[in-house]
């Protein structure tokens, strides 16, 4: 008789019918072999570590393109040894207690329990830094990102000066790491703030950064002929400014800006009664619909007039 065929007839001549597997683990058990208690211990060990590292993944703020693999691998091992641990102390539970006391195996449970939310928790958490961390295609996009929210945070003066300060600027508030009231920062990219500043700036801000290229990018060309001929003399010398360009794309957009201010604050005045409450809205609608040239007003407007009207009207209007 072979060893498997003598170990199932002593398992059947003990306990009749009951499944091997089961036969064996409390056996285990019973004998003191099982490893419930330093399986638990290693479990909480590595999540205390797997935790750790995802807290820092979690937090960092420099550029990565996805989930570490270490941490991947240990959150799943982690996820299946907690889901092992529990199904098996669920099923031999009056058997451990009989063994380590219910105290002990309550004790354990709850620690399992515990360990249980932790791993869901941070499980989210880090799907979460992997959703946010998705959204940029590399790392320029993402320094970008964070150029343009801190520079939402501050005041059009505050720009101006981080402009001044080459992309230096200060940010007030515990922080989590370290617990510095005072932190010193930089921009990224400097045009980044240019970009900002054209692309979202109020005409405040438009003016200031005007007046900011006006005073750093002035420079005198020196006229050689002159200077050959006259002698030392800067009387033909002629000002100029390397950033006449974009002052000048500048003076174009504040006048705009300046042109939509004043319509805003009209419509503003107009749509308020005099308690501060807001009595109508206006909506800008095309004359002329774009699809079918048709009169969107044929009652006040026909088709037919709006359509010579704009035929005779200057192109750029």
């Amino acid at each position: 008789m072979g060893y498997l065929e003598w170990a199932e007839k002593r398992r059947k001549k003990e306990v009749g019918d009951k499944d091997f597997f089961d036969y064996y683990n409390q056996e285990q058990i019973q004998s003191g072999k099982d490893t419930l208690l330093s399986d638990f211990q290693n479990l909480a060990t590595n999540f205390a570590s797997t935790g750790s590292k995802a807290q820092d993944y979690i937090n960092r703020d420099t550029y990565t393109s996805g989930v570490d693999d270490d941490l991947h691998n240990n959150l799943l091992n982690d996820s299946n040894t907690y889901n092992a641990l529990k199904d098996k102390l669920s099923t031999y539970k009056s058997d451990y207690e009989k063994v380590y006391g219910k105290d002990t195996v309550k004790a354990i449970e709850n620690g399992l329990n515990s360990i249980g939310k932790g791993i869901k928790n941070v499980s989210l958490n880090v799907g979460n830094a992997n959703n946010y961390w998705s959204q940029f295609k590399d790392e320029n996009e993402y320094n970008t990102y964070k150029d343009i929210n801190a520079l939402k945070g501050m005041s059009n003066d505050q720009i101006i000066d981080t402009l001044k300060n080459n992309g230096a600027y200060t940010t007030y508030g515990a922080d989590e790491k370290t617990g510095n009231w005072q932190k010193d920062n930089t921009i990224n990219n400097l045009k980044n703030i240019s970009s900002y500043i054209n692309e979202m700036g109020d005409t405040d801000l438009l003016k200031k950064y005007k007046g900011y290229l006006e005073d750093t990018g002035s420079y005198t060309e020196r006229n050689e002929l002159a200077h050959s001929l006259l002698g030392n003399t800067d009387f033909f010398d002629t000002t100029k400014n390397k950033y006449e360009e974009e002052i000048n794309e500048l003076d174009t957009k504040i006048k705009v800006k300046e042109q939509e201010d004043l319509v805003n604050k009209q419509l503003d005045e107009l749509s308020k009664n005099n308690d501060g409450s807001l009595n109508s809205v206006f909506i800008s609608t095309p004359i002329l619909d774009y699809v079918t040239n048709q009169s969107t007003c044929p009652l006040r407007y026909s088709t037919e007039k709006m359509l010579q009207k704009r035929d005779n009207m200057d192109e750029a209007l």
